[in-house]
């Protein structure tokens, strides 16, 4: 998956402001890391997440 890869509709927002939720890869895209290392981040609790259903979602900010 690549940058391009992105559902840009989804990610934009009429006022211009990110998304609350991301996929892990799309956070990890975001982050220019790997989406391993995005799942060590949300596993030390420095990047929040939440579980829906059997999929993780990261949210943007980085405590």
């Amino acid at each position: 998956m690549s940058i391009t890869d992105l559902d840009t509709d989804r990610l934009s927002t009429a006022n211009g402001l990110a998304p609350v939720l991301l996929t892990v890869e799309e956070a990890a895209m975001c982050l220019r890391i790997g989406r391993t290392t995005c799942f060590a981040l949300i596993r030390s609790g420095e990047l929040e997440s939440l579980r829906t259903g059997a999929m993780s979602s990261a949210r943007p900010a980085l405590k």
